[in-house]
């Protein structure tokens, strides 16, 4: 299904990411005193890759072709799925805004720089998106409910990384970022920006 996304080149898959964190900004959790701590960012992550795991399960319960029709992508919604599509658009893109931030504030923290593993996340969904799931660490089959479902665990695995190995953050959320950034193209291959 990944495979019939148009815009699968790494420079899409870029401007793809930064449209998801854009578009995350707005929508991310947001409640007032909010720390802008990187556990705080990991932990509201989390809320949000639960949702999208529910979201995307829930649309694979409507619709078997949500999860193996590469058909459906470029068609315009079924009226009673498109809400659901559209809420999977936004929550992916509050999951990549939200560990996005995450690292760039866990980065300043522990002294590293990012650019690597902004390159992490795009490979990542590029992986996804070329139905080689199966290459990444652990493999992931290109269907949206498992690729909801690994981005939710990368920001466990990261969040867990805090108390025994800091540097292992990073790699678990670009994992979730780049996880997050495939559906969030998907569900805006469906919906239209």
């Amino acid at each position: 299904m990944f495979t019939a996304i148009d815009g699968r080149s790494d420079p899409a898959i870029r401007r793809a990411h930064r449209v998801a964190i854009s578009r995350g900004a707005a929508l991310a959790d947001r409640r007032p005193g909010l720390d802008e701590t990187s556990h705080a960012l990991m932990s509201a992550s989390a809320r949000h890759a639960l949702d999208l795991a529910l979201l995307t399960l829930d649309l694979a319960l409507l619709t078997q072709s949500f999860e193996t029709d590469p058909d459906i992508v470029g068609q315009p919604a079924d009226p009673l799925i498109a809400p659901l599509v559209s809420a999977v658009r936004d929550e992916s893109a509050a999951v990549v805004r939200t560990t996005w931030q995450a690292l760039q504030i866990h980065a300043r923290d522990v002294g590293y720089r990012t650019e690597c593993w902004e390159d992490r996340a795009i490979a990542v969904t590029s992986n996804v998106l070329r139905d080689e799931g199966g290459s990444l660490d652990p493999p992931v089959r290109p269907v949206p409910t498992d690729v909801a479902r690994a981005a939710g665990l990368e920001v466990t695995w990261a969040l867990h990384a805090t108390a025994t190995d800091r540097m292992a953050v990073p790699g678990h959320l670009a994992g979730a970022a780049g996880l997050a950034a495939a559906l969030f193209m998907l569900a805006r291959e469906l919906t239209g920006p």
